[in-house]
């Protein structure tokens, strides 16, 4: 049988102790046959592989390809030129990387290395990865529990156990016997590792350790999961794959082609290479990798730490949050949000705060009792400032569910659940001073209906003599209502993410009531909730049409969490899970983005997790989507920009090949300078375009959505078309010595003019964001660049260009603008048509 379902006698006759506890000989023996008590970490990646994974694109293999090829006939700068950007594409990304794993590392918290244990009869202190089953361990208010353990005695034992059940309120706990079937969150003989003593104190027999608790097995459920490829990794790798397939297609249509038509097999061959050079952009992938890494740096300043450069767009995908409630849409601390009191309050928070363990100042402890103790102090009550010494006390415990303190002055004070409270009332404070306590129903009604708002209600009463029952004949003093409360941008970031047509579901192992209501003020609709045992009942068909219209689910294990995360992926939506327990581990590995909070997060949620809040902030994930979606708005921008201008440099080769031209209008250098260099430099530019206008009041993309949509695709044709035609008319027309000059120049100077229009695909280049001063930077460093490879002597020869005049530059100027005319028109119909 299950330790819970054991009594005291039964569960240390088990384990084979005593009370006294284990002997050293004993002890010794047990941990070498079960080793430590531990978490065995998956292996960290290490740094070469980091480096090496920079290497996973099928652009770069392309890349690769293209500069060993130009290496092998004779092109060295050309392949130097490529080896350079892979190598710079590779460093971005390992260092971004790296500093965000080296983040990570710095947010994590030092768990407590030591714990109290009975050993021969006495407490001994030691470190608590030795501790074994068998052993009795001692706890006190503000202890973390090392092992999984069955309580063999308490004193007013209370549990925080928010990190592994997701129940806000500590637990409190008890030594009997429970049912074998008693869920996890209900198991009130039972501690678990990783969770925190809040009050009283206790001793335990450990029946778990190491990667056996609880904690460990969610541990290895983590370690289990397969990670899932990001939306932008699959567009990505998708994009790639059909960038190589043009490449070898057309270059061998070429090389065939000109052979059949009788040109030397060199030549063609060469010109096969110019045009892979032509269709690989060879600066995508360092854009990709900056804007990214940019992203991540914007994302930081703004609390939200991503592990993993190419999870920065995923957010941006995003259609449900999967969100945990306690710390996450709540303060994970409680307030007093109301008071029922039939009298003059002042007598009420002088009660509460009397009939207290805690101060207003303490950071640990009783959430319920600190929150009672700020109420009063607010109200001008505080223990030490009344100097009223504490002679006894009757304790709170499960049974009694009321806790009574006497003091010197005579008088006692109680707390507690209000149904024990008023059944031991006699008489009521009133406005009127103290009368016979007739009718309690309407209390307990407003305790009910306090309670169906998700509060926590406690009820105080006094006697001013205690005589020789403290506990009886009382008088009343009223009701009061805690609750962890929203926090207070929760409801403003929900409401953004449904405007932004982003779906948010609680998840949470706290209460149904509870839940409810902490979704209910924070906007979130749900028809009903569903708790953990109707999870576990439901086929994966109901509960997937259950996930329709059901927004809340309470009383969770990680287990349900987990299942409705891959029940949610199923349906191709793109999940992001938000949590800071260890409960919440398993999903937010396997969510398509899983997000940690990085204060009250523990180290194995924060491993899990692809993102980290370092503010513990919902609103920050608003701010998270907002940035995933303006970063693959700009990549969608200047791959559009990019691969027009690559569709240019292809077809003018192709129709230069075809039309059997003596030479060619572009030498490969030439494309390498423009894909390189001065395209680079607007493309990254567009890499941090601001917002365009409405990017949250857009449903979010499909996962399935290319980053070349059809819109693009058309643009792609169309200025690759008009590209074409310019600079064929302005090499065919000009004198032979400036033909090769003209037509490079003419290219690079349409793109130039082209990366304007391309700020956005639905407004026109003359709104506001035409003055993106990066832009305009970056367009005035390239065509400074370009007059360098014009008008220096040196670089000419290696370019084989010559001066132009002033009337060449306005021909080059005029094909420019002609360029952005036709994407300004372009993107004019296309929206007309509501496309």
């Amino acid at each position: 049988m299950k330790p819970h379902a054991l009594t005291v006698e039964e569960v240390v006759k088990e384990q084979g102790v005593s009370e006294k506890g284990l002997s050293k000989q004993e002890a010794e023996q047990r941990l070498e046959k079960y080793g430590k008590n531990e978490i065995r970490e998956k292996e960290q990646t290490s740094l070469v592989v980091i480096f090496l994974k920079q290497f996973k694109s099928f652009l770069i293999f392309l890349l690769i390809f293209a500069a060993i090829i130009s290496a092998l006939v004779g092109h060295a700068i050309d392949a130097i030129f490529i080896a350079a950007i892979i190598f710079l594409n590779a460093v971005l990304g390992f260092t971004q990387e790296y500093r965000a794993e080296k983040a990570v590392r710095a947010l994590k918290k030092i768990a407590a290395p030591k714990a109290t244990v009975m050993r021969n009869g006495k407490e001994k202190v030691i470190s608590s990865n030795k501790i074994v089953p068998g052993d009795i361990i001692v706890l006190k208010q503000g202890d973390e529990v090392p092992a999984d353990a069955r309580l063999i005695s308490e004193f007013n034992l209370s549990v925080n156990e928010a990190s592994l059940t997701g129940e806000s309120e500590p637990q409190s706990k008890q030594t009997k016997k429970m049912d074998e079937d008693t869920p996890l969150p209900d198991r009130k003989n039972m501690i678990y590792a990783g969770t925190t003593v809040t009050k009283g104190r206790g001793r335990a027999v450990v029946t778990e350790t190491g990667m056996e608790t609880k904690f460990g097995e969610i541990a290895e459920d983590i370690q289990s999961v397969t990670e899932q490829e990001t939306p932008l990794q699959k567009r990505l790798s998708t994009l790639g794959t059909k960038l190589g397939i043009a490449v070898m297609a057309i270059a061998a249509v070429i090389v065939v082609a000109g052979v059949l038509t009788g040109k030397p097999l060199l030549r063609m061959a060469l010109t096969g290479i110019a045009l892979a050079v032509a269709a690989v952009p060879e600066g995508l992938p360092a854009v990709i990798t900056m804007t990214l890494a940019i992203g991540m740096k914007e994302m930081a300043k703004d609390n939200a730490v991503v592990r993993k450069l190419l999870a920065v767009e995923t957010l941006g995908s995003t259609t449900v949050i999967c969100s945990d409630k306690t710390g996450t849409l709540t303060k994970n601390d409680m307030e007093l949000v109301e008071s029922f009191v039939p009298g003059p309050e002042d007598q009420l928070f002088r009660t509460v705060a009397l009939c207290n363990d805690t101060s207003p100042e303490a950071e640990t402890g009783d959430m319920t009792e600190r929150a009672l103790s700020k109420a009063a102090k607010e109200k001008g009550f505080t223990k030490e400032g009344m100097g009223l010494e504490r002679t006894d006390e009757v304790s709170f415990s499960s049974e009694r569910k009321i806790m009574t303190t006497m003091h010197e002055d005579g008088s006692s004070h109680t707390k507690g659940a209000p149904e024990v409270v008023l059944s031991k009332c006699t008489k009521i404070l009133t406005e009127d001073g103290v009368k016979k306590l007739d009718e309690k129903q309407e209390f307990l009604d407003k305790a009910e209906e306090m309670a169906s708002e998700g509060q926590r209600v406690l009820a105080a009463a006094y006697k001013e003599d205690k005589g020789d029952e403290p506990e009886q004949e009382m008088i009343f003093l009223g009701l009061t209502g805690l609750m962890d409360p929203l926090r207070p941008e929760a409801k403003e970031a929900v409401a953004k993410c449904e405007e932004a047509g982003i779906r948010p579901i609680v998840i949470t192992g706290d209460h149904a009531l509870t839940a409810k209501a902490i979704a209910k003020k924070a906007g979130i609709e749900t028809e009903g909730v569903i708790e953990g045992e109707e999870v576990e009942e439901l086929s994966d068909d109901e509960l997937k049409e259950a996930l329709e219209t059901v927004s809340v689910f309470a009383r969770v294990s990680p287990s349900h969490k987990l299942r409705i995360v891959e029940l949610l992926e199923e349906e191709r939506e793109v999940v992001a899970v938000t949590g800071d327990g260890v409960n919440d581990a398993p999903a937010l590995k396997k969510a398509s983005i899983g997000v940690a909070m990085g204060i009250t997060g523990t180290d194995v949620s924060k491993g899990a997790a692809e993102m980290i809040l370092t503010d513990d902030n919902f609103a920050t994930i608003v701010k998270a989507v907002k940035r995933g979606r303006i970063i693959f708005s700009n990549i969608r921008s200047f791959v559009s920009y990019l691969l027009s201008a690559n569709a240019g440099e292809i077809l003018v080769l192709f129709t230069a090949s075809v039309a059997g031209l003596a030479r060619l209008p572009l030498l490969p250098i030439h494309l390498l300078w423009v894909n390189l260099v001065t395209d680079g430099l607007p493309a990254l530019a567009l890499g941090v375009s601001p917002a365009e206008k409405g990017i949250m009041e857009r449903k979010p993309r499909s996962r399935d959505e290319p980053v070349i949509n059809k819109e693009v695709a058309a643009l792609i044709v169309l200025i690759g078309i008009v590209i074409t035609v310019l600079i064929l008319t302005l090499f065919l027309t000009a004198s032979p010595e400036k033909g090769t000059t003209m037509a490079f120049t003419s290219l690079v100077v349409s793109e130039l003019f082209f990366a304007f229009s391309c700020q956005s695909m639905k407004e026109p280049a003359t709104a506001a964001r035409f003055k993106d001063k990066y832009l305009f930077m970056s367009v005035i460093g390239s065509l400074v660049l370009q007059a360098i490879v014009v008008y220096t002597p040196v670089i000419q020869q290696a370019f084989g260009t010559v001066p132009l005049g002033i009337f060449d530059w306005f021909k080059v100027f005029g094909a420019g603008l002609i360029v952005f005319t036709a994407a300004e028109v372009f993107k004019k119909v296309y929206t007309s048509r509501g496309v």
